[in-house]
């Protein structure tokens, strides 16, 4: 389980101001400023909260060599586990990152056909003269 929100704000305090009494601290990061000082000591306490303090919440990432093939397998699987979970949050939270991954990789690219359809451009220009407006577009002329 990770760090409520009154502990982050309590690590960041900690880390700004490490000459400073613990309550304080606490306080600012939201404890009741009666016991300030037993909640500040009690969050560190807490080994994951000295572990932000002393890290800054910083992770240390092996460097990871993602593959297309890696990632369309833990898609597939992440698909598989998905249907069998009812499609929950968590489940569609790591596929939408696997994708964004995956885009970001090159292996995959969003592309935005964009086109003239000349039927609908006629269209447009017959629904403005029957408005009595001129027309829009020109036909374009055909060369040989």
């Amino acid at each position: 389980m990770g760090l409520t929100d009154q502990q982050k704000q309590f690590v960041v305090e900690r880390r700004a101001h490490p000459e400073e009494p613990v309550g304080w601290s606490a306080a600012r990061a939201g404890a009741s400023t009666k016991r300030a000082t037993k909640t500040g000591r009690e969050w560190l306490a807490n080994p994951k909260v000295r572990e932000a303090i002393a890290n800054g919440f910083e992770r240390k990432l092996e460097a990871a060599k993602f593959t297309k093939d890696a990632i369309l397998a833990d898609i597939a699987s992440l698909r598989d586990a998905c249907i069998q979970d009812g499609g929950s949050t968590a489940l569609k939270t790591r596929s939408e990152a696997d994708i964004a991954l995956a885009k970001m990789g090159g292996f995959f690219q969003e592309r935005v056909e964009v086109g003239i359809d000349i039927k609908l451009l006629e269209r447009i220009d017959n629904a403005r003269r029957r408005v009595g407006k001129e027309p829009a577009f020109n036909k374009p002329e055909l060369t040989e």
